[in-house]
């Protein structure tokens, strides 16, 4: 009830900022974070949406795991880590440490029906993969960040005070493991339903948000 009330919440707040705000030039850049920064202190997120993580280790064992363990601590990320071992071929990437940073966008619990239950491809469930760190903190307003990826590119989309990543919003603080660092979003990303949110952004036509939403629960 919580995150449904506070999704609805951020929806209705937003109605108008949902949509992708036309940038002024083509794209920004976001610059990766080297290594050692995601074991430093980030800035929190500035989204105005609050969730609480709780990890069943201390944040010290979050901070030293790597992601696939770290994620394997929130109870608000099991679905999305049920996808992740049931997919098979990216838990061995998400436990490499010292070799390369990672962004994961995860989605957190559908309190209605499971994510698990949805068909999820392994390049689904890698489009929530990037392989740089990245501290979006630093994303300015109204502007839109390019994140390197296959096709189609994850954007970043900086909406005053709500943060978005394609039309998901970032619900809560980074979460910093030992490679790379893990950013809670209130549904999955997926590279087919997000592609015409993604080159809309790119080219300033804006994007239709709500029924994105909408879709992704109605599945």
């Amino acid at each position: 009830m919580l995150f449904k009330a506070i999704t609805l919440a951020a929806l209705a707040i937003t109605a108008v900022s949902a949509t992708p705000v036309k940038s002024k030039t083509e794209n920004y850049i976001m610059y990766t974070l080297p290594p050692y920064m995601s074991k430093a202190q980030l800035t929190p997120v500035p989204n105005g949406v609050s969730m609480v993580f709780r990890p069943s280790r201390t944040l010290k064992d979050v901070s030293t795991s790597h992601i696939y363990n770290a994620l394997s601590m929130f109870e608000n990320f099991t679905q999305f880590y049920d996808i992740v071992v049931r997919t098979g071929g990216l838990e061995h990437i998400l436990q490499q440490d010292h070799l390369r940073n990672y962004t994961i966008f995860a989605p957190v619990n559908n309190p209605n029906r499971s994510w698990s239950q949805f068909n999820f491809t392994k390049d689904a469930v890698a489009y929530h993969m990037l392989g740089n760190a990245y501290d979006l903190s630093s994303a300015m307003p109204d502007r839109v960040y390019r994140l390197p990826h296959n096709s189609p590119t994850t954007h970043v989309l900086q909406k005053g005070k709500y943060l978005q990543v394609n039309c998901a919003l970032i619900v809560g603080k980074p979460i910093k493991a030992s490679n790379g660092i893990i950013y809670p979003i209130n549904f999955p990303l997926d590279p087919e339903k997000d592609y015409p949110v993604v080159t809309s952004a790119a080219i300033d036509e804006g994007a239709d948000c709500k029924a994105r939403y909408e879709a992704a629960f109605a599945n």
